[in-house]
């Protein structure tokens, strides 16, 4: 358990995160974020910039 809370320390605000995704997203990148819920589910969350400026190429499924 002590582990676990010294790495909670490191981890940065929520309000930290939530602007280094809107950054990433503006420039055209994706955020993929992750947590552990009760027992062994896992809760994985991904979004994605479209257009993807880093593949032009690449379809929008918003057209």
């Amino acid at each position: 358990m002590g582990e676990s809370v010294a790495v909670e320390r490191l981890r940065p605000s929520l309000d930290a995160q939530v602007a280094l995704a809107a950054q990433t997203l503006g420039r055209g990148g994706y955020i993929g974020w992750g947590a552990y819920l009760t027992g062994t589910r896992f809760l994985s969350l991904a979004v994605v910039a479209c257009p993807n400026r880093a593949d032009p190429s690449a379809c929008c499924p918003l057209r």
